[in-house]
């Protein structure tokens, strides 16, 4: 369905995969139904927006909206009201959001390299900051770690992924991923010239973290094990990656920037081992596209095989040079038409 609003910014799905958010560029914020995409609220319009998050508020869904100048915005659902401050980022575009600890605490992270892990609903409470980066952050996602700790994974302009505590804000291990990026302009837009990771995921049990970059075709994969970074498998994929998710365990959803728009990454033997216990947000997410994975592995499929006969279609044409080409149709039009 078309958004109305412009292009859109942000989508995210509450943790009962029941609401979805869409942010466009026209600063218009809409909550729809996730099954159906029917209209439930809408906010007042977010200045200059850039990501989203739903946050639980005394049994309530509300949306923190981060903008290109620094701070978060927290809208109430129910009230439809306009949005009020939550955090700021010191002038700086937010460029992520994530609720971690059972929503208990919020992540956001910044142009300026910064890592911030706040309280819900006291978000002005600073339980640590991430500090180590050297670009822009892209993305940041919690690990599950099975314990009563917080681990973050977290992507940024310097082609790095970070493994942290979250509540201390220590860096416990980190790997090279793609190249580094061209950072991040005056408008808050990822450099264009390519090359910078675009988004992290970790499956539900913690043990395998999931990266693109931007403008390479291939899926990283990489080993986490007693909170180190191990393995890293590269998978091929057949186009450039906008954005990935686990469907389960065993499979990873990649969409991508068409013809194929998206491949579906079996992760066993690819190296890193998986198994352990789901979060609820992974699990939400699962039981909204998991039923659906042998339909999309066949559309897969059948876009491979369309593609694979266009190209071969292709060769079969004979190729003229224009003039050529011209000299023929002007020949065939003199020829005097057949009494």
């Amino acid at each position: 369905e078309r958004a109305g609003d412009g292009p859109v910014l942000c989508l995210c799905l509450s943790a009962d995969a029941a609401r979805l958010a869409v942010v466009a560029e026209s600063e218009a914020v809409t909550v729809r139904d996730a099954a159906t995409l029917a209209p439930l609220a809408t906010l007042e319009k977010a200045r200059r927006p850039a990501c989203a998050a739903f946050v639980n508020l005394g049994g309530e869904d509300a949306l923190l909206v981060g903008n290109k100048m620094g701070d978060v915005q927290l809208y109430r659902i129910a009230d439809e009201n306009a949005g009020a401050f939550a955090l700021g980022h010191a002038a700086t575009l937010v460029t992520s959001i994530a609720t971690v600890s059972g929503g208990r605490r919020v992540v956001t992270a910044d142009r300026d390299e910064k890592i911030r892990v706040s309280g819900v609903p006291e978000f002005w409470r600073i339980d640590a900051f991430c500090l180590g980066h050297t670009e822009f952050i892209s993305d940041v996602c919690e690990v599950p770690t099975g314990g009563s700790g917080l681990h973050l994974a977290s992507v940024a302009g310097d082609a790095r992924l970070c493994l942290w505590e979250g509540l201390t804000g220590a860096c416990l291990a980190e790997v090279a991923v793609g190249e580094k990026g061209a950072g991040v302009d005056e408008e808050g837009d990822d450099g264009s010239a390519g090359g910078a990771p675009l988004t992290v995921r970790s499956n539900s049990a913690g043990t395998v973290l999931a990266t693109v970059t931007d403008g390479d075709p291939v899926l990283r994969l990489v080993e986490v094990c007693d909170a180190a970074l191990g393995h890293v498998a590269c998978v091929p994929l057949s186009g450039e990656p906008l954005d990935l998710c686990f469907l389960s365990d065993e499979k990873v959803f990649v969409f991508l920037r068409g013809p194929a728009l998206f491949n579906i990454v079996d992760v066993v033997g690819a190296g890193p081992t998986l198994g352990g216990t789901a979060s609820s947000r992974q699990d939400a997410l699962r039981a909204a596209l998991l039923p659906h994975v042998p339909a999309l592995e066949e559309a897969e499929a059948k876009i491979a095989e369309a593609a694979a006969q266009k190209k071969k279609d292709g060769l079969r044409k004979p190729h003229l040079p224009p003039l050529e080409s011209a000299k023929r149709r002007k020949k065939s039009s003199q020829e005097p038409a057949e009494q």
